[in-house]
């Protein structure tokens, strides 16, 4: 009987401090800006999905979900700003567009495609690394050239007015 309810103590104990680990007092404030953060990730997401049922057309990539953390909670990272945002999706998926419309779906195109995406991207010093992978993107789905439009150009646009808002709204909060 002693056994077992010191089992029952160590385990109790060994949770609390896992918990107490997970969720200090003193990080509140950071508990808070991460449950926002997850809220507005999900608005964004589902924006983004609502307007592709609406227009009939693409506007989500999975590079998006890496470039809403990004603008989200990295906002002042050189790699979140508005410019990279933009022309890092826009350059990348040039590229793999270009290149597999030109040549087709081989794997060298493929890796020539990040091959330049990420040299022109340091060069240019637009880096975005979730745009680095919309060169994969393409080459498995092989989409025609309005994925340049859609949902290249205009769901980056959305993302960084999205963010624009959301910074702000933050400096409210706080």
């Amino acid at each position: 009987m002693f056994h077992s309810r010191r089992k029952k103590t160590v385990i109790f104990v060994y949770l609390t401090k896992c918990l107490n680990y997970i969720i200090p007092e003193h990080h509140s404030p950071i508990l808070k800006k991460s449950f926002i953060s997850g809220i507005a990730a999900a608005v964004i997401i589902s924006l983004l999905w609502a307007l592709s049922v609406l227009s009939g057309y693409q506007w989500i990539i999975g590079s998006f979900g890496a470039t809403i953390f990004l603008i989200l909670v990295a906002a002042d990272s050189e790699f979140s700003q508005p410019k990279n945002v933009l022309v890092g999706h826009l350059l990348a998926s040039l590229i793999g567009l270009t290149l597999i419309h030109a040549i087709g779906p081989e794997i060298w195109v493929l890796s020539f495609s990040l091959f330049l995406t990420l040299i022109l991207m340091q060069v240019l010093r637009v880096s975005h690394p979730p745009a680095a992978s919309n060169p994969i993107i393409i080459f498995f789905a092989n989409p025609d050239w309005t994925f340049i439009v859609l949902p290249t150009l205009l769901g980056a646009v959305v993302l960084i007015v999205f963010g624009h808002f959301y910074r702000k709204l933050l400096r409210r909060i706080n």
